[in-house]
């Protein structure tokens, strides 16, 4: 038998070594390297597919918002206006407004009902129109009275003709045309209509009360009858056709003087107020947009003569899970107090919630 020396004994060590490492290479790494790739190529496609959910979601969520927003604005543009016209109801309106003002009714017909629909074929809304036309006598000036009353009436009467002489008995003579609308709404409860009974028993100031926020509209409850609302905000669940939190100043006909959120979860609402020079100025955000846009302040003159007064319309909580509401900061740097009056709050787990009361007043 040849007897190997230490060297080449080495050498053939060394080169059994090679071969299994290049056997573990050609075999094990390249495996592995195989399903390392796979991995990276699976890592990316569950990437990219989370990327385009999350994406997805909050796309959904911001069209949502602008969905309840565009509902809330088209609300309040349409909030005079009743879900039906009823004839029987409409003469029971009419005849008060006739008796109050001492108006002698000669002659009255009403047209028929028509409807025409607005909107796209899925989400269309019907509007109903009814004409009458009447002739009656009356003194001028009540005859002045009854056509403003009219026409400043709730329920947004038209009057599109009318045609008056004097009489010898000093009288005026008038024959008349007046249209009356409603709005059918197909998917949109919480702006549900002025109910005929409220105007025809006229026995509710507000109708929107509770189901709304009407900001151009300074009504009152019962208990704050004198109190005027400088600022206006609702509080809804996300199960509302409306955002979750509104904010905005009564009177202001800018519609982009809204601020909205619509998560469900408690979300920051900061509202500044200042005041310079006997001068007052407001500016307020959520987490998604702010008034005035450029971050500016805004002056105003407060409705009461030494109190900024708010007015929050919430609602109970519908479920264990409906967590949405208001963390709702109020920085007053002015010489008057922030009277902040809450109507229909949850008892247990209010919806608005105040992170500091120094310089308001929770009513």
């Amino acid at each position: 038998m040849m007897k190997l020396s230490n060297r080449e004994k080495f050498l053939i060590g060394f080169l059994v070594v090679l071969v299994i490492v290049y056997l573990i290479y050609s075999f094990g790494l390249n495996k592995i390297n195989s399903i390392i790739d796979g991995l990276k190529i699976d890592y990316e496609q569950i990437s990219q597919e989370y990327d385009n959910t999350v994406n997805s979601i909050i796309k959904k969520s911001e069209d949502e918002l602008k969905y309840k927003a565009l509902n809330y604005k088209v609300g309040n543009l349409t909030k005079g206006y009743l879900n039906e016209i009823k004839q029987e109801n409409l003469i029971v309106y009419l005849n008060k407004l006739i008796v109050d003002n001492n108006i002698n009714i000669g002659t009255i017909n009403y047209s028929d009902v028509t409807e025409q629909g607005i909107g796209d074929t899925e989400n269309q809304s019907i509007v109903k129109g009814m004409t009458f036309n009447f002739s009656f006598t009356s003194k001028y000036e009540d005859m002045l009275k009854f056509i403003d009353e009219l026409q400043s009436s709730e329920l947004n009467f038209i009057v599109s003709n009318i045609n008056f002489l004097i009489t010898e008995d000093n009288l005026a003579s008038v024959t008349m045309s007046a249209s009356i609308y409603a709005i059918d709404f197909v998917d949109l409860e919480e702006y549900k209509d002025i109910e005929w009974k409220d105007v025809v028993e006229f026995g509710k100031n507000n109708p929107f009360v509770g189901n709304s926020l009407n900001v151009g509209n300074n009504s009152n409850n019962e208990d704050n009858s004198t109190i005027k609302y400088d600022f206006v905000m609702t509080l809804k669940p996300t199960s509302s056709d409306l955002p979750t939190i509104v904010f905005g100043k009564t009177k202001l006909e800018d519609t982009n003087s809204y601020i909205f959120d619509d998560e469900n979860a408690i979300k920051d609402i900061v509202i500044n107020f200042k005041s310079e020079a006997g001068k007052y100025y407001f500016q307020y955000s959520t987490s998604r947009n702010l008034y005035p846009v450029a971050g500016d302040w805004m002056e105003f003159s407060p409705e009461n003569a030494k109190s900024i007064a708010i007015k929050i319309y919430s609602s109970p909580r519908n479920s264990a899970n409906d967590a949405s509401g208001a963390n709702i900061k109020i920085d007053n740097k002015t010489d008057v107090i922030v009277d902040v009056y809450i109507e229909n709050d949850d008892t247990t787990r209010p919806r608005a919630i105040f992170e500091s009361k120094k310089g308001i007043s929770i009513k």
